[in-house]
């Protein structure tokens, strides 16, 4: 969630979809590179930040409702925006405070065993996110910027690249479904606001238990052909863990390399 105060003076908030993953012993938040350059833009327009925040509240054992303050001035994004080839991802390192904070409230990072190996051979899959069309201000005087929303989860169908969505790296695609309904029978128009939401697909295993990863970050669609793309998160896992080994090796160079002072 991330707040701006309006030119003319109004205070609003907006949500943008992100999810968990660790890397090495590491957390990291995942979102699509678009959302860091739109909150970027709304600064160059004039809009005032006044703070942003992690909302870890959606989950059935969530014990604090508060959000978590999340300074985006210290905490900078590595992002990567590319049309050619549809590349559209960023990534926040999560310090350890964010870490023991979000951990209070349940929330498990996806690890690399539930990104690393996504199986070819799944029964389905489906998109999570925070459509903006249910985002609803609800601010008040005493406090400002306050916000209602819902999370949703969308089967999809994966399907093969549209000629009019066609990029020149590999992307993930999938139809969605002609109509989709809320739990309280509120038609969703569009999915605008879910991009950075992860896609999960589904095993079913033979004792009955399901097995679930996550395949790809969700970033575009295309509102006439109902179909989504997104970036495979395998590839992506896969560098943050070779840069923070290659982080590690540089730090143990340095300190093999460290000489101790004579004693006077």
């Amino acid at each position: 969630m991330v707040t701006f105060q309006l030119p003319g003076g109004e205070i609003k908030s907006d949500a943008y979809s992100a999810f968990v993953i660790s890397a090495e012993g590491l957390w990291f938040l995942v979102t699509a590179g678009h959302v860091p350059r739109r909150i970027r833009e709304l600064t160059e327009k004039g809009c005032e930040y006044k703070g942003a925040a992690l909302v870890d509240n959606f989950g059935t054992g969530a014990k604090y409702f508060a959000p978590i303050t999340f300074d985006l001035r210290t905490t900078q994004p590595s992002i990567q925006e590319d049309d050619v080839k549809g590349t559209d991802l960023a990534v926040y390192a999560l310090g350890e405070l964010y870490c023991r904070q979000l951990a209070a409230n349940g929330i498990v990072p996806l690890a690399e065993g539930q990104w690393n190996n996504p199986s070819a051979d799944f029964d389905g899959c489906f998109v999570i996110g925070l459509p903006s069309q249910f985002i609803k201000q609800v601010g008040t005087d005493d406090r400002p910027g306050e916000i209602d929303t819902t999370v949703v989860w969308i089967p999809l169908r994966p399907c093969s690249e549209p000629a009019e969505m066609k990029k020149g790296g590999e992307r993930f695609y999938a139809k969605l479904p002609d109509d989709i309904f809320r739990s309280d029978g509120v038609e969703l128009k569009d999915v605008d606001g879910m991009s950075g939401g992860p896609i999960f697909i589904v095993k079913k295993l033979p004792d009955g238990s399901q097995k679930y990863c996550v395949l790809a970050l969700q970033t575009s669609w295309r509102r006439d052909l109902r179909v989504i793309a997104g970036n495979y998160i395998k590839p992506v896992g896969e560098g943050i863990a070779a840069a923070v080994r290659e982080v590690v090796a540089e730090q143990a160079t340095r300190a093999g390399n460290a000489t101790v002072p004579p004693l006077t």
